[in-house]
This record gives structure tokens, C-alpha cells and sequence, in this order.
């Protein structure tokens, strides 16, 4: 996805193929124009074409965990909003929230993955720039 005239872009990085699909839906039910990796290298690669106002990192990924995508969003001053989505470990989540904060990031909060659909169109609902028309139910 090229940067497009939608004000309301989110990058997800997730190596779970059926999570990125769940997240891409919900995203774009609620407006989002939607990019998904599953590495840390796609998503610094993707990170300046995608220019995110939200982005979804995965706590735990397969063989690395998000630790340097936060590193990576600090660095670059990110000002849009953070979110992170967990199946796992809640203290490694409140490491990882404060790494966030460290950096200066706007952390919106986390999803449990099991509770994605439920979770996470509110959260997007909640910093949507313009008015919001869901094609899916709340």
C-alpha cells in the first residue's frame, strides 16, 4: 500500500497470516486503509511508504519479538497511536507498554488476541480522523 489520501492508515506487524487477515478486516470495516507485515524488517521497510496514523505490533513474534519496532517508532518521534496485541505473557506487556512510553509514544492500549474482533474496532473507533462508516457490526 502506497501512502494514500486516507488520513487514516494503520501498519500491523503480526506473524500470525490468520491474525493479519482479523485485524485487516476489522481495520478496514471501520475506514482504515490497512498494510500488514509479518517481520520487524517489513515493517521498518513499510513504516515511511505506509506513514501510519495507528499501528498493531504483536508482543511475540515466531523468532523476535517487537521490541525493536518500538525502538524503530521512538527513534522516529512517531505521533500517531500504538497498539498492542497480545496472547501471551501480561507483565512482558507492561515492559513493553512502558518501553513505549519511554520513547514518547501514545500507547491507545492492547487487544488479547483472542479478542480481536471485539476489541479492537472500538480502539480504532475511538482516534478515527473524520466520520466513520462500518460496514461491520460494532
Amino acid at each position: 500500500m502506497a501512502t494514500s489520501s486516507n488520513e487514516n492508515r494503520v501498519l500491523v506487524l503480526d506473524d500470525e497470516i490468520g491474525h493479519l487477515n482479523l485485524m485487516r478486516k476489522v481495520a478496514q470495516s471501520v475506514g482504515y486503509d490497512v498494510a500488514c507485515v509479518s517481520s520487524n524488517k517489513d515493517y521498518i521497510e513499510q513504516f515511511p511508504i505506509v506513514q501510519p496514523t495507528v499501528t498493531i505490533l504483536d508482543i511475540f513474534l515466531e523468532k523476535e519479538d517487537s521490541a525493536s519496532a518500538v525502538d524503530f517508532l521512538g527513534k522516529n518521534q512517531f505521533k500517531g497511536h500504538v497498539l498492542f496485541a497480545t496472547g501471551l505473557d501480561h507483565r512482558f506487556l507492561k515492559h513493553m507498554t512502558q518501553l513505549a512510553r519511554d520513547h514518547g509514544l501514545h500507547v491507545l492500549g492492547s487487544i488479547e488476541k483472542a479478542h480481536t474482533f471485539e476489541s479492537l474496532g472500538p480502539l480504532l473507533r475511538s482516534v478515527y480522523i473524520g466520520s466513520i462508516q462500518s460496514n461491520l457490526g460494532s
